[in-house]
């Protein structure tokens, strides 16, 4: 990934929360120039760009090697909505990577395309904790005997932090 070619003189990278714009500064000087902030800011957002990078390898390398086991099982059982919705938990956060990979590692000096990028990071994200929240409730809820008073409590909990978090 070249952060500067040739006569460019401004580099973008879409992050999850903001276009992020890096300028080239011509000459070094004794007091950190805004320009000095900004290269240094574009070399911690490329070593941020690195760890996503190693942490995707290891994650798809996991599913890779668990797959042929993984699809064994689900063929063999019958679909239901459950399987459905582990399906969904399981191989949405594939598409958040790699929205998340090309924010990253790829330049983009159009902010419409960046905003476009960032929701549908953003939707995938929500997919993929809404799936994982809906996990949580059901295991709890056959960890404890299928107890009607702990899945409208946890019910109401979800629906109440929904509003909340809609309300501010």
């Amino acid at each position: 990934m070249a952060m500067f070619s040739g006569s460019d003189k401004k580099a973008v990278w879409c992050a999850p929360e903001t276009c992020f714009f890096a300028t080239r500064t011509k000459a070094p000087s004794m007091e950190p120039s805004a320009g000095d902030v900004q290269v240094a800011a574009a070399w911690n957002l490329r070593y941020l760009a690195c760890v996503c990078l190693t942490l995707a390898t290891f994650w798809t390398y996991d599913y890779i090697s668990l797959l042929h086991e993984e699809w064994s099982f689900l063929l063999q059982s019958r679909w239901t909505k459950l399987k459905a919705l582990y399906i969904v938990a399981r191989y949405i956060p594939f598409f958040f990577i790699a929205t998340d990979l090309y924010m990253i590692f790829t330049p983009n000096e159009n902010p419409d395309k960046c905003r476009m990028l960032i929701n549908i990071y953003s939707c995938f994200g929500v997919i993929s904790l809404t799936c994982s929240e809906c996990f949580f409730v059901l295991r709890t809820y056959a960890l404890w005997n299928k107890n009607r008073n702990l899945l409208v409590t946890m019910m109401f909990a979800l629906f109440l932090r929904l509003a909340l978090s809609q309300a501010l």
